[in-house]
């Protein structure tokens, strides 16, 4: 039985040794991170059925072989066990929640950024294009959503007045507005909905 030692920078890079020297089959028997790096406890797996096939006969020859029940007993935990099962359930329970303190925490400050980023956006569009936001006054007063204001907002030439914008921006609004072409929705009847 040889238990051999691998240190590495990286937990790959242990890996990769302990499967060049043991081979695919190599039985991990411990892992942990150390000031090195990462050291690995590895055996080849040939020494490891070879432990287990010495310790069987050894164990045979050893003591006489008893009979088992016929029903087993089941195995309670102990004491001890259940404290352990229920500190390992606390740290579980602890870790989820700080991964999810610290996803909230993300979120919060990505929405304090986008919040910034688009208060910065508005105050030097509001300065290059002081007609474009009286535009956009004005249809957000007339009740038109934000999102089709500033799409209409978009589609203006910069270089024009508030006047000729506002002619503008209707126009766009009538181009768009389907309305019906005779009154024949009226003649066949049904339930109707007058916007405007």
């Amino acid at each position: 039985m040889k238990v051999r030692r691998f240190l590495a920078a990286t937990s790959r890079e242990a890996l990769r040794k302990v499967k060049e020297e043991l081979g695919a089959d190599a039985v991990i028997l411990s892992n942990k991170q150390v000031a090195g790096g990462i050291e690995i406890m590895a055996m080849a797996s040939n020494d490891i059925s070879s432990l287990a096939d010495g310790t069987q006969s050894t164990l045979l020859s050893s003591h006489p072989v008893k009979k088992a029940p016929a029903t087993p007993e089941p195995v309670l935990p102990t004491n001890a066990a259940q404290s352990k099962l229920q500190e390992n359930d606390s740290e579980t329970t602890k870790s989820d929640a700080m991964g999810m303190n610290i996803i909230q925490e993300i979120q919060a400050m990505r929405q304090l950024m986008e919040d910034q980023l688009a208060t910065v956006s508005w105050s030097s569009f509001s300065q290059n294009n002081p007609e474009g936001m009286k535009v956009l006054r004005t249809l957000l007063n007339a009740g038109f959503s934000p999102l089709l204001s500033r799409h209409l907002l978009d589609k203006l030439p910069v270089d024009h007045d508030f006047d000729q914008s506002l002619k503008k921006t209707i126009n766009l609004l009538t181009l768009n507005l389907r309305t019906a072409v005779s009154d024949e929705i009226i003649e066949k009847g049904g339930i109707y909905a007058l916007i405007g």
